[in-house]
């Protein structure tokens, strides 16, 4: 069978997983699923692109060329089906890569080659991890048996089903939540003087929880929607996030 794929959530991780196969003797190439899957729809390819492009509006630039959000898995699943390898999910215990692990297992489930895991410890994402230390831990992955799979999968149904546009880190597993579930912590980085917006982003990133991976493009996609509703009032047009200040609402 050939080398394995190495599946990776987001560009960055996906650097250092090629770091570790350039210079410290990790197996195979990667396959990186350019997305932050902890937010937005996951029952349609085209919705889903929609909901992240206007999640960076206000944010970061727009790059990506593709059409459908899914595409890097259909890719993958074709790939899979011409030439199987064993696929080897990185999976964090936080939100983004639980899912990227339980889609994995609905797109591939059924085709040639096995599924593994990489188990990465303490909740940390892949990209907190030098090279070196990937490379130490890609020797401990996991062959996913079939029944595990499909549980997997059927965790993914669920998510997918569950509609929403947040998920968030509960005991052991992942859950549906209102977009607006952390808008707390925002409110909470704000007081009745104007700070710069991305400042505010800031301390909500590190107040969060880990595991629950808030990003700087939802945590802006969520002041922009609480300006939009008055409860947050910004000092100018909130352009991009580093133009413009915020308060909580005086009236």
């Amino acid at each position: 069978m050939a080398e394995p794929v190495n599946l990776v959530l987001g560009d960055c991780g996906a650097n250092y997983v090629r770091l570790a196969a350039r210079h410290h003797g990790l197996r195979g190439e990667v396959h990186v699923i350019p997305d932050d899957l902890g937010h937005g729809p996951l029952d349609d390819g085209v919705e889903r692109l929609a909901y992240m492009r206007r999640c960076f509006a206000g944010c970061a630039d727009w790059a990506h060329t593709e059409t459908d959000a899914f595409a890097a898995w259909h890719r993958l699943a074709e790939l899979q089906a011409a030439s199987p390898c064993d696929a080897v999910v990185w999976r964090g215990c936080n939100v983004s890569e639980t899912t990227l692990l339980a889609m994995a297992c609905w797109w591939l489930r059924g085709l040639p080659g096995r599924l593994a895991v990489v188990e990465l410890p303490d909740g940390r994402h892949i990209g907190t991890f030098a090279p070196a230390e990937l490379a130490r831990l890609q020797l401990s992955r996991r062959v996913l048996s079939p029944a595990g799979i499909d549980g997997l999968a059927a965790d993914f149904e669920r998510l997918r089903e569950h509609g929403g546009q947040r998920r968030q880190w509960l005991g052991e597993t992942v859950v549906t939540v209102p977009a607006a579930a952390f808008d707390h912590l925002l409110l909470a980085a704000m007081t009745e003087v104007y700070t710069p917006a991305s400042r505010v982003i800031a301390c909500a990133m590190k107040a969060a929880d880990p595991r629950d991976g808030l990003s700087d493009i939802f945590l802006c996609s969520r002041i922009r929607a609480l300006i939009a509703t008055g409860r947050v009032e910004a000092d100018r047009p909130p352009r991009l996030m580093t133009e413009y200040a915020v308060r909580r609402s005086q009236s």
